[in-house]
């Protein structure tokens, strides 16, 4: 009896070491994968946050690739940024989580009720930072779920100057040629 209890024992140990092992390398794969944000989408986590889902990303109207990142922001600070791989969302539907002051040292700054979040999208593929429009400008509450049907970024070469009827059209374009419409009489 005494001998079946310890070839038990084993054949348990044995389980949980194989067990431990396999966890380890599942950690050891997560963090090896795992991505750091953008340098502009660093952010602290907050115990006040609201969920805004996004249904549609895009740069000149494509979509945004898997590597891409959306980032939110309260004026110029970020408080809260996503990688934007929408195969891992429910429906295709991603969501970023939108930190408020909490009132800690690690959140000033953060959205307050009634704050409006501005949007970035990070293409990774060119190392570019896009300030992006929502379909919707909603309020910052915490732990609010908002729906934005669409955030749209366009890429712009250069400069445009107001167009009116008396004026005409300038634009600067990245190379520093402009480019002149002449008033319509």
């Amino acid at each position: 009896m005494k001998m079946e209890n310890n070839l038990l024992q084993q054949k348990w140990m044995v389980r949980a070491q194989k067990m431990m092992q396999a966890i380890l390398l599942f950690l050891a794969v997560s963090f090896i994968s795992a991505q750091d944000p953008p340098e502009l989408f660093q952010f602290n986590q907050s115990t006040l946050q609201a969920a805004y889902f996004i249904e549609e990303v895009t740069i000149n109207g494509t979509p945004i690739d898997t590597e891409d990142w959306v980032g939110a922001f309260n004026g110029d600070i970020c408080v809260g940024a996503k990688q934007w791989d929408t195969s891992q969302c429910g429906e295709e539907v991603c969501s970023i989580n939108v930190m408020g002051n909490d009132g800690t040292e690690y959140t000033p700054g953060y959205c307050m009720p009634g704050d409006i979040p501005n949007f970035k999208i990070y293409d990774a593929s060119e190392d570019i930072y896009y300030d992006a429009t929502p379909t919707e400008n909603i309020t910052w509450t915490n732990m609010a779920f908002n729906y934005i049907d669409s955030l749209v970024a366009n890429s712009i070469d250069g400069c445009d100057l107001p167009d009116s009827e008396t004026t005409g059209y300038l634009h600067l374009t990245a190379d520093g040629e402009v480019l002149y419409k002449s008033p319509e009489a």
